[in-house]
């Protein structure tokens, strides 16, 4: 029998839901009695979808001098999809456009990341001279 906008036990209200799909009725929302989050039922598959990336390339910029803009990596990979930057030095970083200042620029705090969708022209500039920034770029 199909669940419909019912009372729960001791007359409490439910929560009910309609699909999108126009031959589907009205069904109850099952609810966790202890964590009171929603029920749901999923299968986990060993086929897994590629992500669309073809390549990935590992790159470590150093920033040797203070306050000058460095494009990351030096030497970009063609056809470039996205950028992750993670800041590994002890002291913030800035990214941006070829003109990226400590003013100007993104901050990126010390042990952070950043994903990117950016096929080039990507920069960093710090306060401090030789700091690392870990550059992966993925076509």
């Amino acid at each position: 029998m199909p669940e419909r906008d019912k009372p729960g036990p001791n007359r409490s209200k439910v929560l009910i839901a309609i699909t999108d799909d126009s031959t589907q009725g009205i069904s109850m929302l099952r609810v966790d009695p202890t964590t009171r989050r929603l029920k749901t039922t999923s299968t986990i598959s060993s086929t897994v979808t590629p992500d669309g990336f073809t390549s990935h390339l590992n790159t470590t910029v150093n920033l040797s001098t203070a306050n000058t803009q460095y494009l990351l990596p030096a030497s970009e990979q063609a056809s470039r999809k996205t950028i992750i930057l993670y800041n590994k030095s002890d002291t913030s970083v800035y990214y941006g456009g070829s003109a990226v200042t400590t003013s100007t620029g993104i901050l990126l705090e010390s042990g952070e990341k950043v994903a990117i969708d950016s096929k080039s022209g990507l920069y960093a500039v710090c306060g401090s001279a030789n700091k690392d920034i870990n550059v992966l770029e993925m076509k």
